[in-house]
């Protein structure tokens, strides 16, 4: 599943940039000469082609809003799905490895305290010594195995907020694009545009997600 969404989202950043790069050719006039016959000397002849150049401007645009706007709710469902999937497997395992071995060494080092009281006075050397040996080297070996997990945890934690953050940027771009012409979910169903501040302050939270993500990485390969 995740393959198949991911090159959906590809397919409709392609077409976004096709459409888009389409827009800006045309309103330049780079693409007048194709398509088409060229434009006569008289005025009405010079009107029709600009009138077939706004035509195919607002098609190319409308094309680059639509494609966005499929990326996006692409997007949104492969970030809600990975988002789940990580909350709810690789996240919730290991803190419950964490907790499950934490607990075991608590009760290992509340067993051992009390054995220590128990034959506290006892100094013959009769054999006991070899057990609280191996004793000790389990204990060990489980604080290494606790310390990797606690690691291995603040890795995961790491990627669950990514992941959040992944979430509110495809949200973000849904809700943003969603208003726009060619697309214009909130006038077909509402009745009425929605507020270009939110809709601005969604664009700008999105644009910062995508810098949080991109400056510490870049950080970390400089390194």
């Amino acid at each position: 599943w995740k393959l198949m969404f991911s090159a959906m989202k590809l397919m409709g950043l392609a077409g976004f940039w096709t459409g888009d790069n389409l827009a800006y050719l045309y309103s330049i006039g780079f693409l007048d000469g194709c398509g088409g016959k060229g434009g006569g000397s008289n005025g009405s002849s010079s009107s029709d082609n600009e009138k077939k150049r706004k035509m195919k401007q607002t098609n190319a645009s409308l094309f680059a809003t639509r494609s966005y706007f499929f990326a996006a709710v692409t997007g949104l469902y492969l970030s809600t799905r990975e988002f789940i999937q990580h909350r709810n497997g690789e996240l919730v395992e290991t803190i419950d490895k964490v907790k499950k071995l934490r607990r075991e060494l608590k009760l290992g080092s509340d067993d051992s305290k009390d054995n220590e009281d128990d034959d506290g006075g006892d100094l013959n050397g009769d054999g006991d010594g070899v057990g609280d040996g191996n004793k000790a080297y389990i204990e060990h070996q489980r604080q290494r195995e606790l310390e990797k997990l606690e690691a291995n945890l603040e890795d995961m934690k790491q990627k669950h907020f990514k992941n959040c953050l992944a979430l509110l940027k495809s949200c973000c771009d849904v809700i943003v694009f969603s208003n726009n012409a060619g697309v214009d979910l909130h006038l077909k169903y509402r009745g009425r545009k929605m507020n270009e501040g939110f809709q601005c302050v969604c664009g700008i939270t999105s644009a910062l997600t995508v810098l949080y993500n991109t400056f510490p990485t870049s950080k970390k390969k400089n390194m």
